[in-house]
């Protein structure tokens, strides 16, 4: 073998040169710089070196060095169709069971004032009974899944959030409904928890196509039965306590996940089909658009402009261009509808839209009372005055999710808060340049990063990511779970290529 320069070398062996200089100092070779030239017997020694390190991560791991808990099979390591080791297994249903409880949750939160009232939430009914049954099989659940330490930013910080919710829960003005809203928080999280000891698999594609199915329906409901009462002149469902801003930012998560599905090509049986995609996508937009939610529209454009452009996507691509040309010309023929579409409501509260600046006024002397620890979680049902906003009446929410932590927990809770969504944030982000463009798991960060700035535009109008269990707080606990997840399958200190050698390894044991 002839004399080879270092970096020469090391661009053969697919190795950092500074790694391989280090590498030769430690096996006596001199190596001043990456021009050194390398004899025959130092290159010899170099690859042994490497090929020995490579079998040893290569190696079968043993019954004690496997990861328990870990649905290593569950993974898409690799796009792309085929059944070769890349791709994960075969759908059952303990691979997507906790995915499926997820939604389940959520669906729960959503239907359970179907029997009631908007004045008679506070009641025992069945659907209160069914809703706490549906948590206790829940947390029965993930009782029976494996559970162990997951060394993780959010989840640690999630978890902080929830104990802080609970314990202010006891100094609330009605400590009973609030600490059942705890509660459901608690299950929220020990779900997040189980799912993040299980990997970022099969369960959270599951949670994804159950949004999506129950979005549908939603919309479906919207379309042949009377509308809610309180929306009028606005596409809604009957479902008393979900108003026309709740169904519009259901729908929007929609359109968001269906575009995932287009970029993650095949997804799951026919939604991976893109006719189908493209025209769930539609009818969800249509719907989104029915409801006149402003603050649902502008935020799923931004998830879906943030998502684009971190999938590779750029802002000069024809199809981008031929997008803006169609929305000028949009805006041009039906120029005066939009201006009414947006400008609706009172003139004296627009900037407040629609009334909310007078309920922020409301609020804010409730905060004053008690800025540090709040007055209790979900004390705003029995503080917050009955004022009527366009659309319907807020009874028990402060329509601002940071003004709602705010009247939780004061100071503490929203500093605990805002910290976990930056984690979260971050956490992705670092995901993301972490993996390669491409592969499923970075187009599973980019939709749930995509989602995290979808729901923290939609606070600015809405409470639901400082109130117990709903579609926005099970959004934020399962991109949780996937970087608990993550952190698991590819630990800080081992780079994507090796973690994933690994896997396949590990994989390949019956």
């Amino acid at each position: 073998m002839p004399s080879m320069r270092a970096f020469e070398l090391a661009r053969v062996l697919g190795v950092d040169t500074v790694d391989l200089v280090e590498r030769g100092e430690q096996l006596g070779i001199q190596v001043d710089n990456p021009s050194t030239s390398l004899d025959e017997h130092a290159i010899d020694l170099l690859r042994r070196s490497y090929q020995a390190e490579l079998q040893a991560r290569m190696a079968p791991p043993s019954a004690n060095d496997r990861d328990p808990g870990l649905d290593v099979d569950a993974i898409d390591l690799a796009p792309g169709r085929g059944t070769g080791r890349g791709s994960p297994a075969p759908w059952t249903l303990p691979l997507i069971s906790l995915g499926i409880a997820a939604v389940v949750l959520i669906v729960a939160t959503t239907l359970k004032p179907a029997s009631r009232a908007p004045d008679q939430l506070g009641e025992i009914d069945i659907s209160v009974v069914i809703e706490l049954g549906t948590f206790a099989l829940v947390a029965g659940l993930v009782a029976l899944s494996p559970m162990k330490t997951v060394s993780s930013r959010p989840l640690a910080l999630l978890w902080v959030y929830v104990l802080l919710m609970g314990f202010t829960a006891v100094y609330a003005v009605s400590p009973e409904l609030s600490l059942v809203g705890a509660a459901q928080l608690g299950v929220m999280a020990l779900l997040a928890h189980a799912m993040a000891v299980r990997g970022p698999g099969r369960h959270h594609t599951a949670f994804f196509v159950g949004v999506v199915a129950f979005s549908a329906v939603l919309l479906a409901s919207a379309l042949l039965l009377p509308n809610n009462p309180n929306s009028t002149a606005r596409l809604s469902t009957s479902l008393p306590a979900l108003n026309a801003v709740d169904f519009a930012t259901y729908l929007g998560l929609a359109v968001i996940v269906v575009a995932y599905a287009i970029r993650r090509h095949p997804l799951v049986f026919t939604i991976g089909r893109r006719w189908l995609a493209y025209a769930l996508m539609a009818a969800f937009a249509f719907g989104m658009v029915a409801s006149q939610s402003r603050v649902a529209i502008v935020a799923t454009a931004a998830a879906l402009i943030l998502m684009w452009l971190v999938n590779g996507g750029s802002l000069t691509d024809p199809r981008v261009q031929l997008g803006v040309i169609a929305a000028g010309l949009v805006t041009v023929v039906f120029s005066s509808v939009l201006v009414a579409f947006f400008a609706r409501g009172d003139p004296e509260s627009l900037s407040g839209l629609n009334g909310r600046s007078n309920l922020w006024q409301e609020v804010w002397p409730l905060v004053e009372d008690s800025p540090l620890v709040g007055h209790g979680f979900l004390s705003g049902r029995d503080l917050i005055p009955e004022l009527e906003l366009e659309g319907g009446f807020s009874t028990d929410v402060a329509h601002n999710f940071a003004l709602e932590t705010l009247l939780n927990g004061g100071v503490i809770a929203l500093a605990v808060f805002s910290a976990l969504v930056v984690a979260v944030v971050y956490s992705l982000s670092r995901a993301l340049r972490r993996l390669e463009r491409g592969q499923p798991m970075y187009m599973d960060a980019s939709l749930y990063l995509a989602v995290i700035v979808y729901l923290v535009i939609i606070g600015t109008t809405e409470s639901q990511l400082a109130q117990n269990a709903n579609h926005a707080t099970g959004w934020l606990a399962m991109s949780v779970a996937w970087l608990g997840g993550f952190a698991r399958l590819m630990p800080e200190r081992e780079s994507p290529k090796w973690a994933r050698r690994r896997l396949l390894s590990a994989r390949r044991q019956p």
